[in-house]
């Protein structure tokens, strides 16, 4: 039985590439600084698309900042490919619970967690991942339309990941409980 319960991901690698952050960069020989946000890295030609705070884009060659921007500018394009090259794939795996009666009600309870998938889809690899989560679900109540919403939250590191490795990990369970009222005839004094 399928218990009504859903997942929302918040894995620090992956979300990051979609907030941007303003920056003061410095220049290499530290005379100049610019207040911008990176948008694009371009490894293989050597040069960084950024926003500055006016709103204007400019290409600029990595190299012309300094060797801390240098090291920001390797650590947001590990997230960045992080977010753009990892696939993630997830499903519920529900273990046997038990059953117990009330006077007026039955209660059944099962365990369930999620087993997440991620893929290294990118030519190069991953470390440092981490997957923050909260699992979503309710306690249903004997009375129509008593639900009670609780949630879970959990923190997995993930172990380097090689390209185009696999690596598949548990969240920790939830108990949901499901209590629907007995028939008249069994329920205590019932008739």
């Amino acid at each position: 039985m399928k218990i009504a319960s859903f997942l929302v991901l918040f894995a620090g690698a992956f979300i990051v590439t979609s907030q941007a952050e303003m920056r003061t960069f410095t220049s290499m020989d530290g005379g100049k600084t610019l207040e911008a946000e990176v948008v694009e890295f371009y490894p293989e030609r050597g040069t960084l698309k950024i926003r500055k705070s006016d709103g204007r884009f400019l290409t600029v060659p990595a190299k012309a900042f300094s060797e801390l921007d240098q090291e920001y500018i390797g650590e947001w394009y590990k997230t960045a490919m992080a977010g753009r090259r990892l696939a993630i794939n997830f499903g519920d795996v529900e273990a046997e619970g038990g059953e117990r009666r009330t006077a007026n009600s039955k209660i059944t309870t099962t365990k369930e967690s999620f087993e997440v998938s991620v893929r290294n889809n990118a030519s190069t690899e991953f470390d440092g991942l981490e997957m923050q989560y909260r699992i979503f679900y309710y306690k249903d109540g004997a009375k129509a339309g008593t639900k009670k919403m609780l949630h879970k939250d959990g923190f997995v590191e993930l172990a380097s990941l090689d390209p185009r490795a696999e690596q598949t990990i548990s969240t920790e369970a939830v108990a949901v409980e499901r209590e629907r009222p007995l028939p008249a005839s069994q329920c205590v004094g019932g008739t």
